[in-house]
């Protein structure tokens, strides 16, 4: 619990203040170019330290190697028959993990956890906002101070329609042309006086 404590201090800290200030907020692209980086820096360690005969491979070559086969770039300084399985296998995983479909995939399973995080909370509060509504309703109901205009309004049934709408719709003709040997019919309103 203290080393908690203290790294929550130093993070509070001005070091933690100073990374801060220079690091970009965490968007999809910063976590993007952190996933990248950040496994090729590991790989390139772990392909480096399974080298058979020891230090045969240089750790320029390791990381040059393990960064081409996460970008699917295909470059490489050295043979690759000359790696051992191991090796072989950790460049063939990269190779899978840095791939188009893979990375789409996981920013397409990021970007659909937080639209449902979203959506989730817009439907909680519709929830609660139909809730209130007929809580409302009740309590009008039992008081009868309510009117039927209010209530239609509540539940979102379509009210009837105004007496001049009714009414343009009545004056609307309807035309009948003979257009290339058929008959068609064409609404025409008429302006309302």
């Amino acid at each position: 619990m203290r080393i908690r404590a203290r790294l929550s201090l130093l993070w509070q800290g001005p070091i933690g203040r100073a990374l801060m200030a220079v690091s970009s907020p965490a968007n999809l692209l910063t976590l993007h170019y952190v996933y990248f980086i950040a496994t090729c820096l590991i790989s390139s360690i772990i392909f480096y330290l399974t080298s058979t005969p020891w230090k045969s491979v240089a750790y320029v070559d390791a990381i040059f190697l393990c960064v081409s086969a996460m970008t699917g770039a295909g470059l490489n300084t050295v043979d690759l028959s000359t790696l051992n399985t191991f090796q072989q296998v950790l460049l063939f995983i990269l190779l899978i993990l840095g791939s188009a479909i893979f990375v789409s995939l996981a920013v397409l399973m990021v970007r659909k956890r937080a639209f449902e995080e979203k959506s989730r909370g817009v439907s909680e509060e519709r929830k609660s906002a139909r809730a209130s509504i007929v809580d409302m309703q009740m309590q009008n109901a039992e008081s009868g101070e309510s009117s039927a205009h209010e209530l239609d309004d509540q539940n979102c049934k379509p009210r009837p329609m105004p007496p001049w709408m009714y009414k343009r719709s009545l004056q609307s003709s309807l035309l009948r042309a003979k257009s290339h040997g058929m008959w068609m019919t064409i609404k025409l309103p008429l302006p309302i006086r």
